[in-house]
């Protein structure tokens, strides 16, 4: 797994002298600056095609919505930039999170002669979450972060980076009496679709990076929920050997609690299909044939409460 922390250093030093705005703009003028190109661009985000020495050299420019076109308003608000400065690695491979921490460390001594230290962050032995640096700066902020397969390092808006992190500080559960175990396996609870759509949206907008939720249906098909890296993946796939994983949706780091409840319709949507198949009509599919299985690839990690979902 290769690191590139000459890169990483260059990244730095462009981003703390860049003159930011916070608009799409700003993409192409860094890029300019650093020799990156943009590759592509939709209605959240561009694509970015970096310089970086790893397997695959990318960046993500989120804008603030999902409203627009892309590039083509250059006064469109950005919120941040997320940056691969590290190979990914295997997720569960054994030995992978020892490793991610040493090279966290490496990166965050690296970052700390260019930019000082850090003004807040977990560290690199945290014990309530990945581990993270952050420094602070009138113009942008700049985070290094260690998650469940990499290292990377993201450049913040400063006005939406406090609110992102007013809003984590109040909607995921970390400590306390509302926290499961680092591992469940459990059920749906009885009722109907709506009601496990509310719940999951729910649970959905206060996952952790690191954490996992799986909903597996008697047939042997199942929907995972993955936060890890830039955001939340949902993904279908069969217990079966040789079958292909089917990415269905997902959503940034810090999105509106709306699109979270739209991961959770478009997954119930999908659920209920698989449970239909080869029963007859008059057998109404339920959330409650649902298996549910919950867990973090940390020791340290507990999966966030989850409420009306489950059985207790």
């Amino acid at each position: 797994m290769r690191a590139d922390y000459d890169g990483t250093d260059r990244i730095a030093s462009a981003a703390a002298e860049f003159d930011w705005t916070w608009t799409a703009g700003d993409i192409q003028r860094f890029c300019d600056v650093l020799g990156w190109r943009i590759a592509k661009a939709d209605s959240s985000a561009a694509t970015l095609v970096t310089n970086i020495s790893v397997e695959h050299p990318e960046a993500f420019a989120y804008f603030d919505s999902e409203h627009g076109t892309g590039l083509e308003d250059s006064d469109r608000a950005i919120t941040w930039i997320w940056i691969a400065v590290m190979d990914d690695g295997e997720i569960g491979e054994p030995g992978l999170i020892s490793f991610l921490d040493n090279r966290f460390r490496e990166f965050g001594e690296r970052l700390s002669m260019i930019l000082g230290e850090p003004t807040s962050g977990r560290g690199w032995d945290s014990e309530v979450g990945w581990p993270n640096f952050v420094w602070e700066t009138p113009g942008v902020v700049i985070e290094l972060t260690e998650d469940v397969e990499t290292v990377s390092v993201s450049l913040h808006d400063p006005v939406w980076f406090r609110a992102s992190e007013a809003r984590r500080a109040t909607d995921t559960v970390i400590d306390g009496d509302d926290v499961e175990p680092a591992q469940l396996e459990t059920h749906v609870r009885p009722g109907e679709w709506g009601d496990f759509e509310r719940a999951l949206a729910a649970v959905l907008f206060r996952m952790s990076a690191g954490n996992i939720l799986m909903f597996a249906t008697p047939g042997r098909r199942h929907i995972q929920f993955n936060m890890a890296r830039f955001g939340l993946r949902c993904a279908a796939a069969s217990d079966s050997p040789g079958s292909e994983t089917e990415l269905l949706c997902s959503a940034s780091m810090g999105a509106p609690f709306a699109e979270y409840k739209a991961m959770a319709e478009h997954a119930s949507s999908v659920l209920q299909d698989e449970l239909s198949v080869g029963r007859s009509v008059a057998l109404i599919p339920r959330p409650s044939e649902l298996r549910v299985l919950a867990w973090s690839y940390r020791h340290d990690r507990r999966i966030p409460y989850l409420g009306d979902l489950c059985i207790a």
